[in-house]
């Protein structure tokens, strides 16, 4: 297999959303804007500049500073051991969105919180059958999680941070798409990224994360190889990337 790329030339003059351009006039890390402007360039060239740029207006959006908001979500009164799980899941999302600041977009912590507050989420399910509680489109949430799960220092951390904060509850997220929140009988990890080695973990996860918006959007992965989420695709029709979904 011959593979062939062509590097994307960071000098070329790109426009990015207004968000962006409030971003690069603060402190924000020169690091992650970088990425962002690689992206989007790239994203020009392969002909999906225009959708590119609805996506990076959600980004940048929650890259703003108190971009996660732990009053947007509600917790159900129905069953007080699901909701105490609900509960402490929500407290220790907003104690992880607080301690990485804004290096972490808050689109992770939004869909971390919403995986772990809808109904029963010990009970597995798709990403695709809990859109009514997810606060972004689903296939931006579903990349995030992918892209958690394989940055492995900022996964272990934050499963650890979970764990102990929620009496061993952790989230379990598949390939195919299927998670849950799953209590584990003994905590058998205790990890922590020092704060100086935490903004290249925050450039990593946003690596994977375009990449795995590129790998859903574009190419439908994983979605193609799962029968059953196909399936769910072709009832509800998979919409362009874009903001249509997304929650006030």
């Amino acid at each position: 297999m011959n593979l062939q790329w062509t590097s994307v030339d960071p000098r070329q003059s790109v426009t990015l959303p207004d968000p962006w351009q409030y971003l690069e006039q603060s402190e924000f890390p020169p690091l992650i804007f970088e990425r962002v402007r690689r992206f989007a360039i790239n994203e020009e060239r392969q002909g999906r500049g225009e959708q590119a740029w609805e996506f990076l207006k959600t980004l940048g959006r929650s890259y703003l500073p108190g971009a996660f908001q732990a009053s947007r979500f509600e917790i159900p009164k129905d069953n007080s051991f699901i909701r105490g799980i609900q509960t402490r899941h929500l407290s220790a999302v907003s104690e992880l969105a607080a301690q990485w600041g804004n290096i972490i977009p808050a689109i992770f912590w939004d869909t971390l919180a919403s995986v772990g507050v809808r109904p029963d989420p010990t009970q597995e399910d798709s990403i695709l059958n809990i859109q009514p509680w997810l606060l972004h489109p689903w296939y931006i949430c579903d990349a995030a999680l992918h892209a958690f799960g394989i940055n492995y220092p900022f996964f272990f951390h934050v499963q650890s941070y979970l764990a102990r904060r929620n009496e061993g509850h952790v989230l379990f997220h598949s390939c195919g798409c299927d998670h849950q929140l799953a209590g584990m009988e003994k905590i058998v990890f205790d990890y922590e990224i020092p704060p100086e080695k935490r903004l290249k973990a925050a450039k990593d996860f946003l690596d994977h994360f375009l990449g795995q918006m590129i790998l859903i959007t574009v190419e439908g992965y994983p979605f193609v190889m799962n029968p059953e989420a196909m399936e769910s695709l072709q009832v509800m029709s998979l919409q362009p990337l874009g903001l249509a979904n997304e929650k006030a």
